[in-house]
């Protein structure tokens, strides 16, 4: 298992995992932990899915059963801004699981589509969003495909009286809404499933995921480009 540093951001950066890192990517023999960098108290426990040294180091999910649960709720940021960024290789967008239709999660704290909750995904039409009571930030069909790499960024940024949330793909804008909404519910963080009670395996991500890092800023323009820029080569871009 490789090690690698990459020159990334790191003012405001809380959460880090990166499966070419030694330090977040443990050899554990039932249910493989994965540790937050910035915090090696913080893990998540990956069921099913593998460990593949391709890229430097990734986790490759099945779409059927494979996820990340984390051990410390991470979408909890209140009213305060934020951002998301997650290396992303799917092999499908079909949606999953029971009941039919749930959209490919990414990201999710969503238990009951509660407005202090959310959810970051991408639907079967190729489109992304994320949900906190409504559709935010929504791009429009066929942003996101398969077969191919990308990096997809979500900010939000704290304006008064609402938050400006945007999306990225590949360091560029594909998306942009201001609503007002505080992630207060301190619900389990799921990576690669829908968390939502009563749903058996849905929203599950059938590919790969290579670093995800959250941080409690939403990054200006420049620093996502920077960030993208530092890890792109790994991906082939």
């Amino acid at each position: 298992m490789g090690s690698i540093t990459t020159d990334i951001v790191s003012d405001g950066l809380v959460y880090n995992l990166d499966p070419g890192n030694r330090a977040s990517t443990q050899p554990i023999t039932a249910v493989p932990n994965l540790f937050n960098t910035i915090n090696l108290s913080e893990s998540g426990s990956l069921y099913q899915g593998t460990y593949q040294p391709t890229n430097k180091g990734v986790i490759d999910l099945d779409g059927i059963d494979d996820y990340i649960e984390l051990s410390t709720p991470l979408l909890t940021f209140g009213n305060a801004s934020f951002t998301i960024s997650m290396w992303v290789y799917l092999d499908s967008i079909a949606n999953t699981g029971s009941p039919h239709g749930q959209h490919l999660r990414l990201i999710d704290n969503n238990v009951s589509l509660g407005s202090t909750e959310m959810a970051f995904l991408i639907n079967s039409s190729g489109a992304s969003f994320a949900y906190i009571g409504q559709e935010v930030a929504k791009t429009s069909n066929s942003t996101f495909s398969i077969n191919n790499w990308f990096n997809i960024v979500l900010t939000r940024e704290q304006t008064s009286p609402n938050h400006i949330f945007k999306t990225y793909k590949n360091a560029s804008q594909v998306s942009s809404q201001s609503v007002t909404k505080n992630l207060s519910a301190n619900n389990t963080t799921l990576i690669g499933k829908a968390i939502r009670s009563g749903y058996t395996n849905a929203g599950m991500v059938n590919g790969q995921l290579g670093p995800v890092q959250v941080y409690n800023r939403a990054l200006s323009v420049t620093e996502i480009l920077h960030n993208y820029n530092a890890l792109k080569s790994r991906f082939g871009l």
